[in-house]
């Protein structure tokens, strides 16, 4: 499970927009944590590729286009999580490539043929409309990786099952890598470094603006 700051900092999200995208504002939220939201939202590997596909939209078009999108993606496949979507803007649409290979208007004519769309774009690194570097979600940092089949997609050590988390509250902790390792012998140097590295991005306070 990611926290909201841990959700934030791997999608390009701010803390106050996921609150905000969990709003329902007319056309139910934008995104509804799987893991709930009470006492505090607790968010899944897919929710944060849907979320990046979010983020992309955003800064290509407004968000009531990106709402509009995917609230006709709710109606037309109720139960399909957004992360099984592939969505691209469109000048003043948005289409979605469907299993079928199809790409459809979700925006100014549902329904209608689009372009195609390669989900290969929502996963590598980019930068936000606000100019925030947000991390590839398969290596968001060195020594790291991210794979929905290892922990549910939580970032780990790469090559192990060792969270970022664990090893950088060791590395906090004041052990150095040399320890680290003697603990954790299939952690690299820059594993630890990456896990450093993740951390400062998670902990990093969020821009005021929504």
């Amino acid at each position: 499970m990611y926290t909201t700051r841990l959700a934030a900092a791997l999608s390009g999200a701010t803390v106050r927009q996921l609150a905000y995208w969990r709003r329902d504002t007319g056309t139910g939220p934008l995104l509804t944590p799987e893991y709930g939201t009470s006492p505090r939202a607790l968010y899944s590997y897919r929710d944060v590729v849907a979320l990046r596909i979010c983020v992309r939209l955003r800064k290509e078009t407004s968000l009531q286009r990106v709402r509009r999108s995917v609230a006709h993606l709710h109606q037309v496949a109720p139960d399909l999580h957004l992360a099984s979507h592939q969505l691209k803007s469109a000048g003043p649409t948005i289409v979605w490539l469907t299993e079928d290979g199809d790409y459809i208007d979700t925006v100014e004519r549902p329904g209608h043929m689009g372009i195609r769309v390669v989900m290969e774009e929502v996963l590598r690194a980019f930068t936000t409309a606000d100019g925030r570097k947000v991390p590839d979600l398969r290596t968001p940092a060195r020594g790291l990786s991210i794979d929905d089949e290892v922990r549910g997609g939580y970032p780990v050590v790469a090559g192990t099952r060792i969270p970022y988390d664990t090893i950088a509250s060791l590395a906090q902790d004041g052990l150095g890598a040399a320890e680290i390792i003697d603990l954790y012998p299939s952690v690299t140097r820059d594993g630890i470094r990456g896990a450093l590295d993740l951390a400062e991005l998670v902990g990093l306070p969020e821009p005021q603006s929504a």
